[in-house]
């Protein structure tokens, strides 16, 4: 089969199973708030939103509107950075931390409970496909390509 009847086939299992393609994505994968804290638990160091914005690819506008949700939830806490009164550092909270181990664990039961149904060989086969079109789009973006 080739990549145009391969496009053509993801094309129509998304239009036909759209309702089971959004609850697969809803539980499995992670998005917006979430994908920040547990970002930020990983980070050493100090955090800007121009670090986050670079990170995700996002605008500063929907940057600043994670950063002002998750702050009022106490997820995270910004300070001004040194001398430069104009730079926010963001700190993930306790709280923040907390969240974000709660989303680690619930993201996994998810995809093990997705990755259950398939045969080892085909989950395995998904992982490696999941990981090349990451590695190749990632390496477009520090070319300047891509979606």
């Amino acid at each position: 089969m080739d990549n145009q009847r391969r496009s053509r086939e993801i094309l129509d299992l998304q239009i036909r199973y759209g309702g089971t393609l959004n609850r697969i994505t809803t539980r499995s994968l992670i998005r917006g708030e979430d994908s920040l804290l547990l970002w930020l638990d990983g980070q050493e160091g100090e955090v800007f939103p121009k670090d986050i914005m670079r990170h995700f690819c996002l605008s500063s506008g929907r940057v600043a509107n994670i950063l002002k949700s998750a702050q009022k939830k106490n997820l995270i806490r910004r300070h001004q950075s040194g001398e430069d009164l104009r730079k926010n550092c963001i700190m993930i909270t306790t709280e923040g931390k907390a969240y974000a181990h709660s989303c680690r664990s619930r993201v996994l039961q998810a995809q093990e409970e997705m990755l259950a149904c398939l045969t080892p060989k085909d989950a395995d086969a998904l992982v490696n496909a999941f990981r090349e079109l990451l590695l190749h789009y990632s390496a477009d973006e520090s070319s300047s390509s891509g979606f």
